[in-house]
């Protein structure tokens, strides 16, 4: 893992954001945060489960250190896309609402998204060759220290407490920081429990030595998945 400069260049998030959200935390309490290092190098992958719609919410309000999130392009194209995607993939396929509660959702927020992206400076990914173009703004947030937060989870099937997969682009980032610029850039694994409105982060990993054991890229999706779990079920053992 990359050597810790004595000090970490710090940021805020752009006055648009804290202007929207600090208004949004008069409505939410402030979440317990449970750390399990020492300091969080902000030039960082963060891994992150989405708890329905709570946890990317959550982790943009309150998380310690800047970070940058990854999100699906659909939702920074226009109106009408935004709008599909919430309503069909988002509130009826994953969340499984009703038509109703799914339309006035989707119509709400397909029309503020584009103002808290863009404040958020999110990083759109795509199914497609347009892929290399997250990684090159992925890899010019790290290297000026700005944290990339990813929910890779596979919620094909909906949102699950436990996750049962991971998608592995958070993998090929990291390769490509590692062959390119020769950062063993550390992963955080983190977990939102809802209920307990605690957010538990995970002591950092060092990519290498998996990379050293000649793992694939799902294998090591793998790897992190069983260690975004673990913070799940102590999370779980704690609320019982």
């Amino acid at each position: 893992m990359n050597k810790a400069p004595k000090s970490y260049p710090t940021y805020k998030r752009p006055w648009p954001y804290r202007l929207l959200f600090g208004a949004w935390r008069l409505f939410r309490r402030t979440p317990q945060f449970i750390n399990d290092n020492e300091t969080l190098n902000p030039q960082a992958i963060f891994l992150a489960n989405h708890s329905g719609l709570s946890g990317p919410l959550v982790q943009g309000l309150y998380f310690p250190t800047f970070i940058v999130p990854w999100g699906t392009y659909e939702m920074t194209d226009g109106y009408r896309s935004r709008w599909r995607f919430m309503y069909q993939t988002t509130y009826r396929e994953k969340m499984y609402f009703g038509r109703c509660k799914a339309f006035v959702l989707a119509t709400f927020v397909a029309f503020f998204s584009p103002i808290v992206y863009h404040a958020a400076k999110l990083i759109p990914t795509y199914p497609d060759l347009r892929l290399l173009k997250t990684f090159r703004r992925s890899a010019a947030a790290l290297k000026a220290y700005k944290g990339i937060i990813i929910f890779p989870e596979d919620s094909e099937t909906g949102y699950h407490e436990r996750l049962v997969g991971l998608y592995r682009g958070f993998v090929v980032l990291h390769r490509m920081m590692k062959r390119r610029y020769h950062l063993d850039v550390p992963v955080y694994p983190v977990y939102y429990h809802k209920k307990r409105h605690t957010v538990l982060i995970g002591k950092a990993e060092s990519m290498q030595p998996l990379l050293d054991q000649g793992l694939d890229d799902d294998a090591i999706a793998d790897y992190f998945l069983a260690k975004i779990n673990a913070l799940h079920d102590r999370l779980a053992e704690k609320s019982a």
